[in-house]
C-alpha cells in the first residue's frame, strides 16, 4: 500500500529456531504535478525539453519514464530524479515531419500503477519558402543580392547550400 508518510516495517524471517529481522522504510509515492513542453513549437531537426515536475520533492530516488509513438521525435527513458529534486528536464530529438504534427507522450513515475500524466508535443515541419533575388533581370557582371526564407523562425544559424545551373555566367557563394 502507497503510504500518506514515511513508515517503518520490521521484517522477520524464522526457521528451526532461528530468526532474523530487516527493517524497511517505506515511503510514499511520489506524485507528477505537470509536464510541459519547450520550446513551443519544437522546429523538426532540432532539440527540445520536456519538463516533468513533482507535487513534492522526491523522497527517494525515482524514475521517470516517457512513452511516446512517434517516428519523428526520441525521447531517452527512463530518467532519475535524486532524493530531494522536484523535477526533470529530458531532452526531445527530433527529425523534420513531413507535416506540421502534434504528438502525444506519456510520464509516469516507474512501479506506479497510477494514471500517467500526458504531454504535447507540437512539432514543425522546417522548409524553404522562397528564394528571390534582387536584381531580375541583371547584366552580365553584375551582382545581385539573394533572398533566403524559412517558414520559421529558427532557434541557430543554419546553413543553406546554393548551387547554380550555370556558374560560369551566373555563381552563388559555396
Amino acid at each position: 500500500t502507497n503510504p500518506s508518510s514515511m513508515q517503518t516495517v520490521t521484517i522477520t524471517a524464522s526457521y528451526k529456531g532461528t530468526t532474523r529481522t530487516l527493517t524497511v522504510y517505506v515511503y510514499p509515492m511520489p506524485v507528477i504535478k505537470s509536464v510541459s513542453m519547450h520550446p513551443i513549437p519544437l522546429i523538426g531537426g532540432f532539440v527540445g525539453t520536456a519538463t516533468v515536475t513533482l507535487q513534492q520533492p522526491a523522497p527517494i530516488t525515482t524514475e521517470i519514464a516517457i512513452a511516446e509513438n512517434s517516428p519523428y521525435v526520441t525521447i531517452p527513458s527512463p530518467r532519475t530524479l535524486q532524493a530531494g529534486q522536484t523535477l526533470v528536464n529530458i531532452p526531445v530529438y527530433s527529425i523534420n515531419p513531413l507535416q506540421d504534427e502534434t504528438i502525444g507522450f506519456n510520464a509516469r513515475i516507474v512501479g506506479d500503477p497510477a494514471a500517467p500524466k500526458p504531454g504535447t508535443i507540437d512539432l514543425r515541419r522546417s522548409q524553404l519558402t522562397s528564394l528571390s533575388v534582387s536584381l531580375n533581370p541583371i547584366s552580365g557582371g553584375k551582382k545581385a543580392v539573394l533572398t533566403v526564407t524559412h517558414n520559421l523562425a529558427l532557434p541557430v544559424s543554419r546553413v543553406v547550400s546554393l548551387s547554380s545551373s550555370n556558374p560560369a555566367i551566373a555563381s552563388v557563394p559555396a
